[in-house]
């Protein structure tokens, strides 16, 4: 089972806490005798739009006040500066913005990590959802803008940093110092915030055979078991196989510290209300009957019940709907115990899949709305988390238009080659 991966990030980058076997990341540092300031440039990567290659230049983060304020140039390479039909801010904007159609102005893929503490922050908005930033006007030709933008403060030393269409860029150091300027713009508005939230990083993980879903972050974790995996048609008596993915949903439980676990039975909408509250109920109370063998009930009281349709995880007008609504979840809101490092994991085989396989570096060609060849090329451990970075090719050239299904994508998608 895929049981530890962390979260990803459309286009750009994955984190999954599983063996890694690259050598790590270089890490943002500037030159060991330069004096840092907020105009060093601590860390860059490479960007492409079609065929405009670009460079992001990362400088410090500077704390203000109760934000952080990140600093980035993006300079155009000399053979580039005529691709462009704007500046290099405006092509980016759409794949570091929002994965829905409610602003490309948000920036939320440029992402700040603090895997330490296992949290992730998007870019401050203000009212109107837009994000409070400061950046260069826009220019035709233009061989180098900067942006800069705003986020909620976490108190790390430092900050890992997602670029779309980049990478990633480990440490970037926080400072206290003047933001810098922003040549012919004002200073960034920290009034304008109102929202800069600071979250916990939530994995997703699914047993390919027994359909058992499990989305956790550092505080809780909801563990889905399947119904029509546990279970016969309208029975609450266990199946054959049932008993081993509860075992393996106790060992999930046994990771996180002591507390209380709700065992809650859920159906379909299909059939009478009165009927399925029962099933649900009864379904509930089987699984809790084998749950309580694998773990300790002084330390993880169960608490059974059963929610009949009332809380559908799908809509019930599909199939695969009502596949995920007949479940029996595991909810215990406890944090993690302390995890061993990632060279101590136990290496193990893969599950079989029905999907495409390929090394990272081979990687696999996707057909959907648009062609693409989608690769992972490079992989190193960072703060006991793997990074692997995805490459994402447009196989028909064309640069703005929809991404890969599979990713929901950015409004245009990832731009070209």
């Amino acid at each position: 089972m895929l049981s530890r991966s962390l979260a990803i990030l459309a286009s750009v980058v994955l984190l999954a806490g599983c063996a890694a076997t690259a050598d790590p990341k270089p890490e943002a540092d500037p030159a060991p005798t330069e004096e840092l300031t907020s105009e060093s440039i601590v860390g860059e990567v490479p960007v492409t739009f079609g065929s405009a290659a670009m460079t992001v230049q990362v400088h410090p983060i500077v704390r203000a006040g109760e934000s952080l304020v990140l600093t980035l140039d993006v300079v155009v390479d000399d053979d580039s500066s005529d691709v462009l039909t704007s500046g290099p801010l405006d092509a980016l904007m759409p794949l570091w913005s929002s994965s829905s159609d409610l602003s490309l102005s948000d920036w939320v893929g440029v992402r700040l990590f603090d895997l330490y503490s296992e949290e992730v922050i998007a870019p401050a908005l203000d009212e109107s959802g837009i994000a409070v930033i400061s950046r260069t006007e826009a220019s035709a030709g233009a061989s180098t803008e900067r942006v800069q933008l705003v986020y909620g403060d976490s108190f790390a030393q430092d900050f890992d940093l997602a670029i779309p269409g980049g990478g990633f860029v480990g440490e970037v150091p926080v400072m206290e110092a003047d933001v810098p300027d922003v040549e012919g713009a004002d200073f960034v508005d920290l009034g304008a915030v109102v929202s800069q939230p600071v979250v916990p990083m939530v994995s997703y993980s699914q047993d390919l055979a027994s359909a058992t879903r499990t989305d956790a972050d550092a505080e809780k974790a909801l563990i889905a078991l399947s119904a029509d995996f546990l279970f016969g048609y309208d029975s609450a008596e266990l199946t054959d196989e049932a008993r081993a993915a509860i075992q393996a949903a106790a060992e999930q439980i046994g990771d996180r510290e002591a507390g209380t676990v709700q065992v809650i039975g859920h159906t379909d909408s299909d059939g009478e209300e009165a009927a399925n509250q029962d099933l649900s109920e009864r379904r509930a109370a089987a699984v809790a009957a084998v749950l309580g063998e694998f773990i300790d009930a002084t330390e993880y009281p169960l608490v059974v019940s059963g929610r009949s349709a009332s809380e559908p995880a799908a809509p019930n007008d599909t199939e695969a709907g009502r596949l995920q609504n007949r479940r029996v979840e595991l909810l215990i809101t406890t944090p993690k115990r302390e995890e061993g490092a990632i060279s101590d994991l136990e290496a193990g085989e893969l599950p079989d899949t029905n999907g495409m396989v390929a090394t990272g570096a081979m990687g696999v060609d996707v057909e959907g709305t648009r062609p693409w060849h989608i690769s992972a090329e490079h992989a190193y451990n960072v703060k006991n988390h793997l990074v692997v970075e995805l490459k994402i090719e447009a196989l028909d050239g064309l640069v703005g238009a929809a991404g890969p299904d599979i990713f929901g994508g950015t409004a245009t998608g990832p731009a070209g080659s």
